[in-house]
C-alpha cells in the first residue's frame, strides 16, 4: 500500500511539474507575439516539438500551452469586454479565457496530425511540421485573423520575403528553426554525431536575409525616384464612450475642426487630410447640410469615416471623402466584425444581444474602395480589414498607389491590441508594397513606406496632427500577383502526404491480414 502510494505522489509531482514548464513555455512563446521579442519565435516552439514526439498526454499538453500562449496575446480584451462593452467582471474575464482556449485549440490538432506522420516516417516526415501547421493555421475558422510570425515586423531585414511569399514564407521558416534547433539539441544531450546535414535547416533563414537585404538596398534607392503625397492625420483622441454621449458631439466637432486648422492653415503641402474611423455618434443621412454641419471650412480634400444611415436595413460603416464640403466618394466596409457590427446567429440565439452595445446590425459594403485625388490612388480599408491579405491584395489590384485605414482602438485600451493591429497593417503595406496611413482615434496613428519602415507616429491617448511624406510606389510586388500559392502547395502537400500514409497503412493491413491468414 505504501508503495502504491509513494507512485501517485512521485507522479503527481511529476506531472505537476511538468505542467509548471508547460505553461511558463507558453508564455514565453506568447511574449514572442510582441514585435520586441520577435526572436523568440525561432526557439520559443521547441517545447511543444518535444510534448509531441516525447509525451504521451500531448493532447491535453498542448492544448494547456496554445491556451497559455494565447493569453498573453488576447488578456487586453478584458478591457474592451469590461469598459467598452459593459460586461460584468466574470464574463469580462470569461469571454477572453474561452477565447484563448478556442484558439489554442489549433495546437493539439497539429499535434495529432503530425504526430501521425512523424511515427510513420521519422527520417522523411520530421519536418512536415510546417506544413501542417500553415494547414490548420489556415483552415482555422478566426475572429482575429494573425500568425504567428506578426512579431518579425520588429526584424525589418527578415520579413521583407513576404512580398513574395506572404507570411506563410515566414511560418515556415520560424518552424523551420524550432524544428532544427530541437533536433541539434536532441542530437547533443544524446551525444550522437552531429552532421553538416543537421544544419539545413538555417538555409532558408539566411536565404531570407539575404533577400531582405538587397531588396531593401533596392527599394531605398527607388524611394527618391516615386512621386510623393503629403497626408495630415487628425488623432483627436476622442474614445468610443466619448463619441457615444450626445453632449459630446459638439465637442468633437469642435476638436477636429481646430487640430484640421493648425494642420492644414498656411501649410499648401499638405495634399489630403484624414480623419479616423465613425468619430461622431450621428449617422450620416446623405445630406450635404450636415456635412457641412461637421466640417467647418473648405480643406485639401477629406478622408473621414462615419456611419451611413440611409434606412432601417442598410447602415454601413463608411469611409467619405469630402471635396469642397461635398460628398465625391464613399466607401462602405465590407469585413465586419462579428459581435462588434453584427450579431452571427441573431434568429436563433436572441439572447446574444445583451451581450453587445448594439442596437442594430450594420450591413457589408460592396462599393469600390479607390479615391482619386490628383496622383494619389487611395484604396480604404477601415478598422480590422487591414488584418486581411486577401481582401487589401484585391484592393491594390483595383489600382492604387497607397492604403488608408481608418480605426478607432479606444475600445482595445492601451495594452497590444492597438500595437498588434498596427503592425498587421505595416505588414500589408510590405505585402502589396505600397506605402500606408493608418489614421486613429486615439492610437497608434502612423504612417510607413512601403518597405514598412515607419515615417511618422502619434502617441497613445493624445490630441495630435500626424504629418508624414510618403512615396508613392506604383510596381506591383509578387505576392500581389500570385496570392496565397504558398499556402496553397503546403496545404496541398499535407492532404497528400495524409492520403499517402492512409493508403500505405491500409495496404500494411491489408497484407498482414493475408500473412495472418495463411498462417492459420
Amino acid at each position: 500500500m505504501e508503495n502504491i502510494k509513494n507512485f501517485f505522489n512521485k507522479n503527481f509531482l511529476t506531472n505537476s511539474l511538468f505542467c509548471f514548464i508547460i505553461i511558463i513555455s507558453g508564455i514565453i512563446w506568447g511574449i514572442g507575439q510582441y514585435p520586441d521579442f520577435f526572436f523568440i519565435r525561432y526557439f520559443g516552439l521547441i517545447p511543444f516539438i518535444f510534448i509531441v514526439i516525447n509525451r504521451r498526454r500531448y493532447i491535453i499538453e498542448s492544448i494547456l500551452f496554445g491556451s497559455v500562449a494565447y493569453i498573453m496575446n488576447f488578456y487586453w480584451l478584458y478591457v474592451t469586454f469590461k469598459e467598452s462593452g459593459k460586461l460584468p467582471v466574470v464574463l469580462a474575464v470569461a469571454l477572453p479565457a474561452v477565447l484563448s482556449v478556442y484558439y489554442g485549440l489549433q495546437y493539439p490538432i497539429i499535434a495529432f496530425i503530425y504526430k501521425k506522420f512523424y511515427s510513420f516516417n521519422k527520417n522523411v516526415l520530421f519536418y512536415s511540421l510546417p506544413f501542417v501547421f500553415v494547414l490548420v493555421d489556415s483552415l482555422y475558422i478566426k475572429i482575429f485573423k494573425h500568425s504567428i510570425a506578426d512579431s518579425q515586423i520588429g526584424f525589418n531585414i527578415f520579413v521583407q520575403n513576404i512580398d513574395i511569399t506572404g507570411m506563410t514564407g515566414l511560418i515556415i521558416t520560424i518552424m523551420l528553426l524550432n524544428l532544427g534547433l530541437f533536433n541539434l539539441i536532441d542530437k547533443i544531450l544524446n551525444k550522437s554525431r552531429v552532421k553538416i546535414a543537421h544544419f539545413l535547416f538555417l538555409i532558408p533563414f539566411l536565404l531570407s536575409l539575404v533577400y531582405g537585404s538587397f531588396r531593401l538596398s533596392y527599394l531605398n534607392k527607388q524611394i527618391p525616384k516615386c512621386e510623393t503625397v503629403v497626408g495630415a492625420m487628425i488623432q483627436g483622441n476622442v474614445t468610443g464612450k466619448q463619441k457615444l454621449d450626445e453632449n459630446y458631439f459638439k465637442t468633437n466637432v469642435e476638436r477636429y475642426n481646430e487640430l484640421t486648422k493648425s494642420a492644414s492653415k498656411g501649410d499648401e503641402t499638405v495634399d489630403l487630410i484624414i480623419w479616423p474611423e465613425s468619430i461622431f455618434n450621428r449617422a450620416y443621412h446623405g445630406r450635404d447640410d450636415f456635412l457641412r454641419k461637421v466640417i467647418t471650412d473648405n480643406y485639401p480634400p477629406l478622408i473621414l469615416g462615419i456611419v451611413v444611415w440611409l434606412d432601417e436595413s442598410n447602415i454601413t460603416n463608411s469611409a467619405l471623402l469630402i471635396e469642397n464640403r461635398k460628398k465625391t466618394a464613399q466607401y462602405d466596409k465590407e469585413r465586419l466584425l462579428m459581435f462588434g457590427e453584427y450579431i452571427p446567429m441573431e434568429k436563433t440565439f436572441p439572447f446574444l444581444r445583451k451581450l453587445t452595445p448594439l442596437s442594430k446590425n450594420s450591413s457589408p459594403g460592396k462599393t469600390s474602395s479607390i479615391f482619386t485625388i490628383k496622383n494619389v490612388k487611395a484604396s480604404i480599408n477601415i478598422c480590422f480589414e487591414e488584418i486581411f491579405p486577401d481582401l487589401i491584395r484585391k484592393k491594390c489590384a483595383e489600382g492604387s498607389n497607397l492604403l488608408i485605414n481608418l480605426t478607432n482602438d479606444s475600445w482595445f485600451g492601451n495594452g497590444l491590441g492597438p500595437l498588434h493591429h498596427s503592425v498587421l497593417g505595416r505588414l500589408r503595406a510590405i505585402e502589396n508594397r505600397r506605402s500606408f496611413f493608418r489614421c486613429t482615434a486615439t492610437g497608434l496613428t502612423t504612417a510607413s513606406d512601403f518597405t514598412g519602415k515607419i515615417i511618422a507616429k502619434g502617441s497613445m491617448a493624445t490630441a495630435e496632427v500626424v504629418k508624414a511624406e510618403v512615396p508613392l510606389y506604383e510596381k506591383r510586388s509578387i505576392y500581389s500577383y500570385i496570392g496565397e500559392i504558398f499556402t496553397n502547395v503546403s496545404i496541398f502537400m499535407v492532404i497528400i502526404t495524409a492520403l499517402y500514409i492512409i493508403r500505405r497503412r491500409y495496404e500494411m493491413k491489408k497484407i498482414l491480414s493475408v500473412v495472418k491468414n495463411r498462417d492459420d
